[in-house]
């Protein structure tokens, strides 16, 4: 086997497998000592990094180092402190309080590390404070943070100015007073993304930040409205809200009036149940995991704005909420199968409800985009501006070559 290829394969094993090959010829071990790019990437675990951390180390020679270390009381990282220059992603994973020797490896490269993850872990379930002396430089490339169990209120010292982006996973309730802390720092930031149990409301906090771009909250339960946890007065950057509930009590979704005040445009439901909000300045919001009874709240606050709807068939009984659309232009189905019986829409569905619907579109596979059946049954509901193609008798059309779309 050719010295390339043989380079390209273990370019493709995990770093573990990699270990595993190093042992099978001296030839392979070889290869793989005089390809330096295969060991700048470490994921050790904490025996590893006792053991081998300065052999592995030493075989990426001079390439930038992304590693991920699992440390315990008794690690010694000694052998990176001449390479510090070289660390641009850290990750600290550690069951215990951060041990001194990753204080002392984080002031030596705090210069160049552009990404930091720190993961922690204890039987109580609780979160551990972050050592105020860990971040103290401000000279820092730092962009990406990724805190895991850390007490967020530690936050005002860490050097968050020049972060960009922030993941904040929690065992435990988030409250949103820490948030609110974040925010006040971050003056960069682009991108939050919260995992937690649960976000509870504090009177007089809320998320803002004239530089946050994404918002991504994923969390068992929120202790308040959504709208509670926003102040879109100052939220002027957002373009994207990722909203994952695991479980929705009641109107939860609801939004305040400033929040509505942003003016949903485009509305997309997958086969899933994954929301797609599109606002009417290009914005965009997403919420997954909706039982039916979170997409009709959902409805309560987009159907007045409303002008792009899309709908998986499963879903076209939404079409029963008793709000209006009367934005609505566009309404789009898309089916995942054939279809025998053809599409139902709700038999209390009226056009009132969609007074200002000028185009029903329907995706469907197969070379004729919409089953006969399918096109009859919308045609005997459909009262709005047809194509003059479409022969409301018979739902006979003939679709354009190799497209899976038809408009009814």
């Amino acid at each position: 086997m050719p010295d390339e290829l043989l380079s390209m394969i273990m370019g493709e094993l995990s770093f573990q497998d990699l270990i595993f090959a190093s042992h099978i010829c001296g030839r392979w071990r070889r290869r793989m000592l005089a390809c330096p790019e295969l060991w700048n990437h470490l994921h050790l675990t904490k025996a590893e990094t006792n053991a081998a951390l300065p052999s592995l180390v030493a075989r990426s020679r001079h390439l930038p180092l992304f590693l991920h270390l699992e440390v315990g009381a008794k690690t010694s990282l000694d052998c990176l402190h001449r390479d510090t220059y070289r660390i641009c992603a850290l990750g600290i994973s550690t069951a215990l309080r951060i041990p001194p020797c990753v204080v002392t490896l984080l002031a030596r490269c705090f210069p160049t590390i552009e990404a930091f993850e720190l993961r922690m872990t204890r039987s109580t379930g609780e979160p551990i404070p972050l050592p105020v002396t860990l971040f103290q430089r401000q000279d820092t490339r730092l962009r990406r943070v990724t805190l895991e169990n850390v007490q967020l209120v530690t936050a005002p010292y860490l050097p968050l100015s020049s972060i960009t982006v922030l993941t904040y996973t929690s065992s435990l309730s988030i409250p949103i007073g820490a948030l609110q802390t974040v925010c006040n720092v971050c003056v960069a930031l682009q991108e939050l993304r919260l995992n937690a149990t649960s976000i509870q409301y504090q009177p007089n906090s809320r998320i803002f930040s004239q530089s946050l771009q994404s918002l991504s909250i994923a969390c068992d339960e929120m202790k308040g409205a959504l709208s509670l946890f926003l102040d879109a007065d100052n939220l002027s950057a957002l373009r994207q809200i990722c909203f994952e509930p695991r479980s929705i009590p009641g109107k939860r979704l609801q939004f305040s009036p400033p929040v509505a005040n942003l003016r949903f445009q485009i509305l997309t439901i997958s086969q899933d149940s994954l929301l797609e909000i599109g606002f009417q300045d290009e914005r965009t919001m997403s919420i997954r995991r909706l039982n039916y009874a979170g997409i009709l709240d959902v409805m309560d606050w987009v159907s007045p704005s409303i002008s792009r709807l899309t709908l998986p068939n499963s879903m076209l009984r939404v079409l029963r909420h008793p709000n209006a659309f009367p934005s609505l232009a566009h309404f789009t189905v898309t089916v995942a199968d054939e279809l025998e019986s053809g599409l139902q829409l709700p038999d209390d569905f009226s056009p009132l409800h969609c007074p200002a619907l000028r185009q029903l579109l329907v995706l469907a596979p197969g070379t004729l985009a919409v089953p006969r059946a399918a096109a009859l049954a919308f045609a005997e509901k459909a009262v709005y501006p047809l194509p003059s193609e479409i022969d409301l008798q018979t739902g006979d059309y003939i679709p354009e070559p190799d497209v899976s779309a038809s408009v009814i």
